[in-house]
């Protein structure tokens, strides 16, 4: 098992640290909220991440591909050497007009990954985006690797479990 650590958290982020220097951050952020907002608590998470480790952020920005918003976004990500990993192409929210990709995935530049697609849960209006990475070699400890274990996580005990590390 991962010894997994709540690093930071708020109304629109949970950010969760191991041991081996990964933090994943989990974010929403509502269509109404205002740029310096969504800014604001990013850099909140981003700070509480330990320095030099790697990081894995997603979730539903509601902020549109090719926008000055979301160039924005990125001028701050960037700034944390987090660069984009989803396919802006794929839209992952279905809606009465249409279609459109609020969600999106950013990975530290020097995680590798392989494949960034949407995986077709069918439990929510959003497509969940499936992400997989691989650890630099000397990022890895043997006690991580000796229990690898595949399984399919169920988004719903997955969100239970959040929100009782939240409450802690």
């Amino acid at each position: 098992h991962l010894s997994a650590k709540l690093t930071s958290s708020s109304q629109h982020h949970i950010a969760v640290s191991v041991p081996e220097g990964t933090t994943v951050i989990g974010v929403y952020y509502s269509p109404a909220l205002d740029l310096d907002d969504v800014i604001s608590d990013l850099k909140e998470a981003l700070s509480s991440c330990p320095s030099g480790g790697r990081i894995v952020l997603g979730g539903d920005f509601n902020i549109k591909y090719g926008t000055a918003d979301f160039d924005n976004l990125m001028h701050l990500l960037n700034s944390y050497n987090i660069i984009l990993r989803s396919d802006q192409t794929c839209p992952t929210y279905t809606h009465s007009l249409g279609t459109s990709t609020p969600d999106h995935v950013f990975l530290s530049r020097d995680l590798t990954s392989p494949s960034c697609c949407l995986s077709k849960i069918c439990s929510s209006p959003h497509e969940a985006i499936k992400v997989t990475f691989k650890l630099p070699a000397h990022h890895r400890s043997s006690r991580t690797l000796l229990h690898e274990v595949k399984r399919v996580l169920d988004p719903n005990q997955c969100a239970e479990e959040l929100a009782k590390l939240v409450e802690e």
